[in-house]
């Protein structure tokens, strides 16, 4: 597992030369190389997220405030499968069922909503070694809400204690389909609950620390190959 074999690192002393580290990465001779077949329906792809409807049409869900617990999600990076299993797997996997307290934010007349505080679960990690993982909201998010849809946009930024590294990469997240995930909503009835989802997102920055790059696959610039995924229980007024 990609998580698990980064901070691993964190675990040995790295005396060993550069060559002998890169030489693990590199597959074993004769071994076939991993392909992934087309996708059968390419007519039904989803649209591109610059040509989406955001719903500004539509009915706001909240007239002034709502906030927001967290009940799960996960961060996959640099994962070329189309597997949300198999990506979630390989992820960060924020605490479920935790009830940690995500949002809170202001809603204006045509759904819009803006941050005024923005936070999520610090993922715990205990094998091979103790550590955390922040995912930080440095510029808070917004996004809209409507009685149909919801989505939030923002700055990302991981930081991985033990390894005193980090990167930052923007998402764009929706409760309905991007790439291979699909989110959803429950606005019709209490607990009103939303799945907001990005698979489309690049990462352009990387940690400067070539072996924790190497391991996650830092800059992870090709779409669909990036996971984010967040469960959220709403109140609102």
């Amino acid at each position: 597992m990609k998580r698990r074999t980064l901070l691993g690192i964190a675990g040995t002393v790295v005396t060993s030369t550069i060559a002998g580290c890169l030489g693990d990465n590199e597959p074993d001779e004769g071994s076939d190389e991993n392909t992934t077949d087309a996708p059968n329906n390419e007519t039904d792809a989803p649209e591109d997220r610059d040509e989406r409807d955001d719903g500004a049409d539509e009915q706001p869900l909240f007239a002034d405030t709502f906030s927001a617990t967290t009940h799960g999600g996960f961060l996959a990076i640099d994962e070329d499968t189309d597997s949300r299993s198999e990506a979630r797997d390989a992820g960060f996997v924020l605490p479920e069922g935790a009830e940690v307290s995500t949002l809170e934010a202001t809603v204006a007349d045509d759904g819009s909503w803006e941050s005024t505080k923005a936070e999520f679960p610090t993922v715990r990690i205990d094998d091979p070694i103790t550590t955390d993982v922040s995912l930080e909201l440095p510029d808070g998010l917004t996004g809209r809400v409507s009685e149909e849809r919801m989505t939030a946009s923002g700055k990302i930024r991981v930081v991985i204690e033990e390894l005193d590294t980090q990167f930052s990469f923007d998402i764009e997240a929706t409760s309905e389909q991007s790439g291979t995930l699909e989110g959803e909503t429950n606005f019709e009835e209490e607990p009103l609950t939303a799945t907001l989802v990005d698979n489309e997102f690049t990462i352009e920055d990387s940690t400067g620390n070539f072996l924790v790059d190497g391991q996650l696959g830092l800059p992870a610039d090709e779409a669909g190959t990036n996971w984010f995924e967040i469960e959220l229980e709403l109140t609102g007024a």
